[in-house]
């Protein structure tokens, strides 16, 4: 249909403006693929695709949960998704099963629920290996359950508001009625945070709340008008499926939309399709804006970022908190951080509510560090007099460029137990600045602060040291951290102990030359303490900011712009 459009769009210069025409569409500015595409990006044109935008008053809905596997997401989505309030919605569930082994997952999908909720249960072979067919398969089998408006699906690791059913038809059905900026398709519950590989297009309001246009929208919860997916089509089985189904749309000039307030939260840690995928999924996606009340109790145990940022209440950020923990203090610095370093000592001491011991800075030997620590009262600390080994003696060159002082600055943080005497000792970077009151050790409990910095190779050096998987995918790498300095030693102890080598001889020798960054001080003792000790520990979420403005010297008169964050940090590697 495209290639014809653009044959006719030719066709009628033509035939209006003969060989002339011809010449003036080789010679002009028209660009005819521009020209189709306004033609049938505006919804309201006769060249553009036209999708249902009405539903009966009495409309159905049938809805597949996909499951493989996974029985400990399975437990979760179901428990919550037959805890929803169903407002009157005529919706039939469908618990669609794509060839699983595990015994526990037919108990589950057989297990009785409340009479109130209608459930098909549906048991098969394994199908082709993506999230395509096994979609496909449900709509197939819901098309035969019943004439039903809205097909809709999820997958086994989604986790339910008890309010995300009516809160989805609200603002969706009536986007889908009134939107005439956007061909709309397919909607979500989920307002997914990977805004990078799910691009938002366009916010917009409704009676019942905001919703975001998409480029591309993730499959954890996903629906059509019934009409709409028998016209566009269903997904190709392959391994790119989503990939193809979002070049369609495309060209079609058809948005997915979700939800702008999460209703549905993803807590699945590992996909099992990253064993087809071409690039396995391993950062954590969550729901943004989730609503901080009323979710189910079971959203804690799934531990995921979305809990943390919106749901969890703060036991550590605010004016109102003060601690009695007396705090030793390390800043590792080189000479480009001696800009920032000022603002850093600002922050700490207006805003970290503990009693302040010492201040260390740690650096190259240098008369420009001594100097600045006599102006600011804090101790200087030559590098070398707390680590056994220098710059020259780590070998990290990546395409080039030398990480060999990154990597020593990694180890000076995990060696603060060599210059502290008080029980916790915070350490943060020096482009870092608390931006507004918190405290760092709660009810004796020190508070690790989770971030979005999840990087692959950190967790995989993890396992390569210790012998362990992390328990979370969630990283502790918030460019700050409070060690306990006796858990710190008991730490490095263990490397030595299960590799008989020095704990940083250790850590160098897992260097990958291949990785830009291979290795966290603050990822390996997070997680360390989070299956070692994770009762003395309480974690939140970073509310960190990332300032691009290069007028450091402005930023003083700006901190009360970040007062909504915990803190920011400026990263001259930015630049």
């Amino acid at each position: 249909m495209i290639y014809l459009l653009k044959r006719l769009i030719k066709k009628i210069f033509i035939t209006i403006f003969g060989s002339s025409g011809v010449r003036f569409l080789q010679n002009s500015h028209i660009n005819l693929d521009n020209f189709h595409d306004r033609l049938i990006s505006n919804p309201d044109s006769i060249f553009a695709v036209h999708l249902q935008r009405k539903l009966p008053k009495k409309f159905k809905i049938g809805m597949a949960v996909l499951i493989h596997e996974r029985p400990e997401y399975l437990e979760l989505c179901l428990d919550s998704l037959f805890g929803t309030n169903l407002y009157n919605y005529d919706i039939t569930f469908l618990l669609i099963d794509d060839g699983s082994t595990d015994a526990r997952i037919r108990q589950l999908i057989e297990k009785p629920r409340n009479g109130v909720y209608k459930i098909h249960r549906c048991f098969s072979e394994k199908g082709h290996n993506s999230w395509g067919a096994a979609f496909n398969r449900a709509m197939k089998k819901l098309m035969e359950i019943d004439n039903f408006d809205i097909l809709g699906s999820c997958d086994s690791d989604a986790l339910f508001h008890p309010d995300w059913l009516d809160k989805t038809m609200k603002v969706c059905i009536w986007a889908k009625e009134n939107d005439h900026n956007h061909i709309l398709g397919a909607f979500s519950s989920f307002n997914s945070s990977d805004y990078a590989f799910h691009q938002i297009i366009d916010t917009c309001e409704t009676p019942y709340g905001k919703y975001v246009v998409k480029k591309r929208m993730g499959a954890l919860n996903i629906f059509h008008f019934t009409r709409d997916l028998k016209r566009i089509g269903f997904f190709a089985e392959d391994k790119n499926d989503e990939t193809i189904m979002t070049e369609k749309l495309m060209k079609l000039r058809i948005r997915n939309f979700s939800l702008d307030q999460s209703y549905v939260e993803h807590t699945g840690k590992e996909s099992v399709l990253n064993k087809w995928r071409p690039t396995a999924v391993t950062n954590p996606v969550y729901g943004m804006n989730m609503p901080s009340a009323g979710w189910p109790s079971n959203l804690e145990t799934a531990d995921t970022l979305g809990y943390y940022r919106y749901v969890k209440q703060s036991e550590s950020w605010g004016s109102s908190f003060k601690s009695d923990v007396k705090l030793n203090i390390m800043i590792p610095v080189i000479e480009k951080d001696l800009q920032m370093l000022p603002y850093s000592l600002q922050g700490l001491r207006e805003n970290l509510r503990h009693p302040l011991g010492k201040i260390f800075i740690v650096s190259p030997e240098k008369g420009i560090y001594k100097t600045f620590c006599k102006e600011n009262d804090c101790f200087y600390l030559p590098e070398d007099q707390i680590l056994e080994i220098k710059k020259k003696d780590i070998h990290y060159i990546w395409k080039g460029i030398d990480r060999s002082g990154w990597m020593l600055q990694q180890l000076i943080k995990l060696s603060v137990d060599q210059i502290s005497d008080a029980p916790f000792t915070y350490v943060i970077d020096a482009d870092t600045i608390l931006s507004s009151p918190q405290i760092i050790v709660s009810n004796n409990k020190a508070v690790l602060l989770h971030s979005d910095e999840h990087h692959q190779p950190y967790f995989d050096n993890i396992a390569k040291i210790f012998g362990f998987y992390p328990l979370s995918p969630l990283s502790f790498v918030s460019h700050q951290m409070v060690f306990s300095i006796n858990h710190l030693i008991k730490m490095k102890n263990e490397i030595e102990t299960k590799h008989s080598k020095k704990w940083f001889e250790v850590i160098l020798g897992y260097i990958d030359i291949n990785e830009q960054s291979c290795f966290s001080e603050y990822e390996t003792y997070g997680h360390w303490m989070l299956i070692n000790y994770p009762e003395e520990i309480t974690r939140e979420y970073w509310f960190n900011c990332q300032v691009f403005s290069q007028q450091e010297n402005k930023l003083d008169f700006e901190m009360q712009k970040y007062k909504q964050y915990r803190s920011i940090s400026h990263h001259t590697y930015i630049y």
